[in-house]
């Protein structure tokens, strides 16, 4: 979700305070006149610290992280449609096009830590949405090898039993390491017991 905030004023503001605390490349910043903030936000509109972005246009880019404030400067932007790519560890992807028009835009991005995503998943699922949970949980960065990337392989296991796609839940089931994590085995042990109950009706 993005949403269009600034003027100048809000350059001024916040570009000589907060500049030093954002790195980016400097193969897209330069090249021309408009500077924009992007704020990170999560779902309690707080600011998310060190998220991860890229902006690209025309095969050229610029990466930088968000600082405290939650908030990334990039200088010397040109005008025109600009594609925004980011994450973080544990925390939803940002995928989205920015339309920059002049100097100082601020554009707002609000993203979900992994425990809102597999509770909002967990109530689309009651209410049959089981794609849209899917894609909700698709859109979760985890690294490997991590509690939180087993535990995406676990709810997607459960969407996809829910929905009837008794393969592609035994696939995600497969990818899991309880050994690893002992708290996922109450729900690794359920989803595996309607599975096995699935198979059996059919």
């Amino acid at each position: 979700m993005k949403r269009k905030l600034g003027s100048f004023l809000w350059l001024i503001t916040f570009c000589a305070v907060y500049l030093c605390s954002c790195s980016s490349t400097k193969k897209l910043s330069g090249t021309g006149n408009s500077e924009i903030i992007i704020l990170v936000i999560d779902e309690n509109n707080k600011p998310v610290k060190d998220y991860q972005l890229t902006i690209t246009q025309n095969n050229l880019d610029s990466s930088g992280f968000s600082n405290e404030q939650g908030m990334c400067f990039f200088p010397g932007i040109p005008d025109g449609q600009v594609f925004v790519t980011g994450y973080k560890k544990e925390c939803t992807r940002i995928q989205s096009v920015i339309q920059i028009q002049g100097c100082g835009d601020v554009f707002c991005f609000k993203v979900q830590g992994a425990q809102s995503v597999f509770c909002r998943a967990l109530e689309l699922y009651k209410n049959n949405h089981y794609e849209q949970a899917l894609a909700l949980i698709e859109n979760l960065y985890a690294q490997e090898d991590t509690l939180c990337c087993n535990a995406i392989h676990l709810f997607k296991a459960y969407g996809f039993l829910m929905g009837s796609n008794l393969d592609s839940a035994q696939e995600e089931l497969t990818m899991i390491d309880m050994d690893a994590f002992p708290e996922l085995v109450p729900l690794f042990t359920a989803v595996s017991s309607k599975l096995e109950e699935g198979r059996n009706e059919n």
